[in-house]
């Protein structure tokens, strides 16, 4: 361990004591323990700090997948009911539910289903839980035993299930309630059910409970803009992400304690969204100085400034360290084959050194703030702490970083030096972003209640924000190194990380619009170290809730759609029909994923979108909207189908932003045409595979079957209501 003494900073034509009132008063002067590797970790191993050559090659690409197999022979369409005979019987699926992954973007959720009660189903005026009232509407919420309204099927459905809760699917009613009530969106509820339920089979079970359920879908969710479809996350190929349980935590072993899932700030989803614009964005690390790591050595600005002796250009950590670990949190190369993953892959790092070794004074400390402002900081992480009540000069430096536009964030401290639920300062100045440090289990770091847990981190009302600071694994002072550090220095980083990368994503966003947006997305925390309540809303541990990357991105800058279910552009007839079975041979449902605007689309009015459809006299209409603020999904429900053969446009008016559909039934291979060699795929598919896959039930039945190939002849003949379909293809 470094002493908690050390050696005495030495300054040019400074002593070489160390004040009292003017030290940085933590054990190494800043905020992160170094967890020595001579030192047992908490199952008595010794830590872990990985040595690899600069030269090493990365680890290689993952294996491709194999095209085993060409298009099959294309066949005359009348030899289509010899092979009729041939097949088995069709194979049952779900009328209406998509085969589809649960909790993927452009899949559906395992924890909820979304349905429209009859309004003898609706439950009574006096629930359990107190009503929320939005306008002149009350929003009722249950919990616990199901509605006494509910007829005996639901009631055995809601018991066998588990349901946990059940609460209005629209937050925000419109001000026309009159026609709100005609839509039935009074009476449209979400049903919480434990994560993992199979919410397929739950949907089809309350589709038949009777008369009291009007309508039942799945709970879809959004794909991301700029995915492979049905991505959610980016996962780096780094050969030591495993062991970031900060950035994606799955429960692994972290140094003899495990994890609790999602106890991270969600960085592979934020990096499926964006992982930073090279040049776009600076993060001054005020510290004790850097190390050009190979993580991020090239990113690096060629300036930099020693507040300790400004003669000395030596910017890097050598005597103690901790400023490279602060910087590889926050800067750290993703998917380059090893090492580790920073939140921004791509930011720029502005190194100013202002602590000797492990420790420093006021003066350095408001001296390096205030050449990182006026040399372009976007951005200042500080992982320190002073504890001294009167603090001026470096009061006066974070005032003058604030009014000159610069986002500041610091650790809260460690240990309670400055006192039991104390903030130690810069963080306590209501300026900076004040940020405590967590465990991998998402508990305040507390060792009197977290086993073998060796620090503490400060607490006190000027929490903002909460991020993971116990042992976390970062870059170390030599060029290819790696370490554990623990503390609120580990902790600050992660939110200057994530504010870089809002930053980046939305460029003319201010601080202030950055700083509100990091609240506004936070994960609130709710375990109590006092063995009280749960800590519900903002709380002197936890802050807001501990920094996400991913919904800090989605709630960030105007409002715009994104992406769209179906895919935008699509030309495809294996779409599934509507989630209640209604309208099989067209689309009325569409779902869009928004991004910005805090992330609240119910904000969203049906004025706000316009509908085109070319090749129409007549457009479709929006006969209601159902809008959900989690996951950013604004569903769109028109009052007819899309034409077949017609390309259907959605604009969000205010952003000028769209989704485009295209409905061309029977084009089961994808090409954009449907012709005889859809019917080739589908014959061969019925013949080959068992089941087959729900998207080719052609006549929207529920099953697929032989009756499918009629169908699509049908279609392609022209002996159906549409015009002939042979060689089709849309405008």
């Amino acid at each position: 361990m470094v002493s908690p003494e050390g050696n005495s900073p030495s300054r040019r034509g400074r002593p070489t004591h160390r004040p009292e009132s003017a030290r940085a008063d933590d054990r190494c002067g800043l905020t992160g323990a170094w967890h020595d590797p001579a030192e047992p970790s908490r199952k008595g191993k010794p830590d872990l700090i990985l040595k690899r050559n600069a030269t090493s090659p990365a680890r290689p690409d993952a294996e491709r997948a194999e095209h085993t197999g060409g298009r099959p022979r294309r066949r005359h369409l009348r030899a289509c009911a010899v092979v009729l005979a041939a097949l088995t019987a069709p194979f049952p699926i779900r009328a209406g539910v998509p085969q589809a992954r649960s909790d993927v973007p452009g899949g559906y959720a395992s924890d909820s289903v979304i349905l429209r009660l009859a309004p003898e189903a609706l439950p009574p005026a006096k629930t359990p839980v107190a009503a929320a009232k939005t306008g002149t509407v009350t929003r009722r919420v249950w919990e616990g035993a199901p509605p006494p309204t509910f007829n005996r099927a639901l009631r055995n459905t809601w018991k066998k299930w588990g349901v946990t809760r059940m609460e209005p699917a629209i937050r925000t009613l419109p001000k026309n309630l009159a026609a709100a009530k005609r839509y039935g969106l009074d009476r449209y509820y979400v049903l919480h059910v434990p994560a993992g339920t199979d919410t397929p089979a739950l949907t089809a079970e309350l589709a038949a409970a009777g008369a009291q359920v009007e309508q039942v879908s799945l709970n879809a969710i959004g794909t991301l803009s700029g995915l492979v479809p049905g991505q959610t996350q980016l996962l780096p190929d780094d050969d030591r992400f495993c062991d970031q349980y900060d950035m994606h935590n799955t429960g692994q072993d972290c140094m003899g304690a495990a994890g609790t899932p999602d106890a991270d700030i969600d960085a592979p989803e934020a990096w499926a969204l964006h992982t930073g614009t090279p040049g776009s964005v600076t993060v001054a690390i005020v510290d004790s100085g850097v190390m050009p790591h190979i993580e991020f050595r090239d990113r690096i600005l060629p300036t930099g400034f020693n507040a300790v002796d400004p003669t000395d250009p030596d910017l890097t950590d050598a005597a103690c360290p901790h400023g490279t670990h602060v910087a590889g949190i926050v800067a750290a190369a993703g998917n380059n084959g090893f090492g580790i993953a920073g939140v921004n892959w791509n930011v720029s790092i502005l190194r100013v050194k202002a602590f000797s070794g492990c420790f420093g004074f006021e003066d350095d400390a408001a001296d390096g703030i205030i050449w990182a402002v006026d040399h372009g900081a976007d951005i200042i992480n500080m992982s320190f702490q002073f504890c001294d009540s009167s603090l001026p000069l470096l009061e006066s430096a974070v005032a003058f970083a604030a009014d000159n536009g610069v986002l500041l964030v610091a650790a809260a401290g460690n240990d309670h030096l400055c006192g039991f639920g104390t903030v130690a300062a810069p963080a306590r100045f209501p300026e900076v972003i004040a940020v405590s440090g967590t465990t991998e289990d998402d508990r305040i770091a507390n060792p009197n209640t977290v086993v073998n847990l060796r620090w503490s981190s400060n607490f006190g009302p000027e929490i903002e924000l909460c991020a993971p600071g116990d042992f976390v694994l970062s870059t170390l002072n030599s060029p290819t190194t790696y370490a554990r550090l623990s503390g609120t220095s580990m902790a600050a980083p992660h939110v200057s990380g994530v504010a870089s990368l809002v930053k980046s994503f939305v460029p003319q966003l201010t601080a202030g619009d950055i700083r509100q947006i990091l609240r506004d997305s936070a994960d609130d925390l709710t375990w109590n170290p006092n063995g009280g309540p749960p800590l519900v809303g903002r709380d002197d541990y936890y802050g807001y809730g501990r920094v996400n990357a991913f919904q800090a991105l989605r709630f960030a800058g105007p409002q715009r759609i994104v992406s769209s279910s179906p895919t935008d552009g699509s030309i495809d007839g294996r779409q599934p029909s509507e989630p209640d079975g209604s309208n099989p041979d067209g689309w009325t449902t569409f779902r869009l994923f928004f991004l910005g605007g805090g992330g609240l689309v119910s904000t969203v009015a049906p004025t706000d979108l316009l509908v085109e459809e070319n090749g129409s006299v007549a457009s479709p209409g929006i006969q209601f909207l159902i809008p959900d603020d989690t996951t950013g999904t604004l569903t769109v429900v028109l009052d007819r189908p899309i034409t077949p053969g017609t390309w259907t446009t959605i604009t969000h008016v205010p952003s000028n932003t769209s989704a485009t559909f295209g409905f061309l039934p029977g084009d089961l291979t994808g090409d954009g045409v449907s012709n005889e060699a859809d019917v080739q795929h589908l014959v061969d598919t019925l013949a080959t595979t068992s089941p087959p896959p729900a998207d080719l039930d052609v006549d929207r039945s529920g099953t697929v079957g032989p009756q499918d190939i009629l169908r699509l002849i049908d279609l392609l003949n022209g002996a159906d209501a549409y015009p002939a379909w042979f060689g089709a293809t849309l405008p």
